[in-house]
């Protein structure tokens, strides 16, 4: 038998590897920092969410503004429409089951850029319009300019910490 075979064999007769032993001692930590990372919650709250450019890069029909729930954890924006939240208040298994169905925007190589006035518009102000990379484009509106600077600051914090970690795992 070839010696691939071999060690097939008698890998498949033992244990199998935990994960801290098929991570290389000097990736440990930065795998660990990538997981929490990914855990990390980086802001919540109210805002008003529009697609306005679906995944093949057409306009969505029918664009509405909606009000949503966010947590951005990680990379990851979790949204929760507002109205469907409040419609099952008072029904806590409807409620659990409609919290438990987020949709989500995936911030990791988005594009975004914060806009106090959006040009050509009926006075929307405190934007944030993300670019996915499958083509989506969402409008992000925070009535409260407190609000609208945190969560700039919230993505621009967990693109960094990302994107930072990800040179660290490459480097090492």
């Amino acid at each position: 038998a070839s010696p691939n075979m071999a060690d097939t064999r008698s890998r498949s007769n033992s244990t199998p590897p935990q994960p801290s032993e098929e991570i290389p001692p000097e990736l440990a930590p930065i795998v660990t920092l990538l997981g929490a990372q990914a855990h990390r919650r980086y802001n919540e709250g109210v805002f008003m969410l529009l697609q306005s450019i679906n995944s093949d890069g057409e306009p969505v029909p029918n664009r509405q503004w909606r009000e949503v729930y966010g947590v951005l954890l990680g990379t990851q924006l979790a949204v929760w429409d507002v109205d469907e939240l409040e419609k099952h208040q008072n029904n806590t298994e409807a409620l659990m089951n409609a919290s438990s169905k987020p949709d989500y925007i995936n911030f990791t190589d988005s594009s975004f850029r914060a806009v106090d006035r959006l040009e050509n518009s009926q006075g929307l102000k405190n934007i944030i319009i993300v670019s996915t990379t499958l083509k989506n484009q969402y409008l992000l509106q925070y009535q409260e300019l407190e609000d609208f600077h945190r969560w700039n600051a919230a993505f621009r914090l967990s693109t960094f910490e990302y994107t930072s970690l990800q040179e660290a795992y490459t480097g090492a």
